[in-house]
């Protein structure tokens, strides 16, 4: 029986633990790592300390910075718009597919995932379900990568909202949209599932950029560089 190398498994451990910290913003978007401190927090040398940034570093979660260290990578406009325009061109599809496919057993799970996000209250338990359900249509579209890239996004956009931006006030239109949906896909009616995920995710996209540059949380010269790009 193949024996892993010691240092590969500490890897994977520091790598896990880093990966969950700057996920859910305990470790924040911009912070300077301290790798003396994680050392000493994990009990390793620096190989596996590093073996575990560099993951990271691929993943597009730490920026290893010249001759002075790592750092967690900022949240910038330019991201938060690849993320969503990436969300609005798969939710769509997702949900168009899912319509032809989608069984009375997976129907039944949005059902009791939607159960969940109604009485929720905290943000997390919000973000959490919202997760749950797109995922869960996803999957019903019998596309793994689809499925797997929805899950990554909803992953990245919860680190935005842990640190921004309260969801709740959008609950009651948000859970009537989700209830359209249902209904869509229980009717096998891809178009009109797809059109309504379109619409949720335009909704859903307006409310966060609109509230993220109210909070004050880009410059104006990241949205104005932004647009000009896009016009070009």
């Amino acid at each position: 029986m193949e024996t892993r190398d010691p240092l590969e498994s500490l890897s994977d451990a520091i790598y896990g633990a880093l990966r969950a910290d700057i996920m859910q913003c305990r470790l924040r978007p911009g912070a300077t790592i301290d790798t003396n401190e994680l050392t000493e927090r994990f009990n390793v040398s620096k190989t596996p300390l590093r073996d575990a940034l560099k993951r990271l570093s691929i993943e597009g979660l730490v920026d290893i910075l010249p001759r002075s260290g790592y750092r967690v990578k900022p949240i910038t406009f330019r991201v938060i718009h690849e993320i969503l325009d990436l969300r609005a061109a798969l939710g769509p599809h997702a949900a168009f597919m899912a319509a032809r496919y989608i069984t009375p057993a997976e129907l039944e799970e949005l059902r009791a995932i939607l159960g969940d996000y109604l009485p929720a209250s905290g943000q997390g338990e919000l973000q959490s379900a919202a997760r749950r359900f797109h995922v869960a249509v996803a999957r019903a579209s019998r596309n793994a990568r689809i499925s797997t890239l929805t899950d990554s996004l909803f992953e990245e956009l919860e680190r935005v909202m842990r640190l921004t931006v309260d969801f709740s006030p959008r609950k009651d239109e948000d859970s009537r949209d989700h209830f359209l949906l249902i209904d869509a896909l229980a009717e096998g009616d891809s178009e009109t599932a797809s059109e309504i995920e379109r619409s949720h995710i335009a909704k859903a996209r307006a409310f966060l950029l609109e509230t993220l540059i109210v909070k004050g949380h880009f410059s104006d010269s990241e949205i104005s560089d932004l647009g000009r790009s896009r016009a070009i």
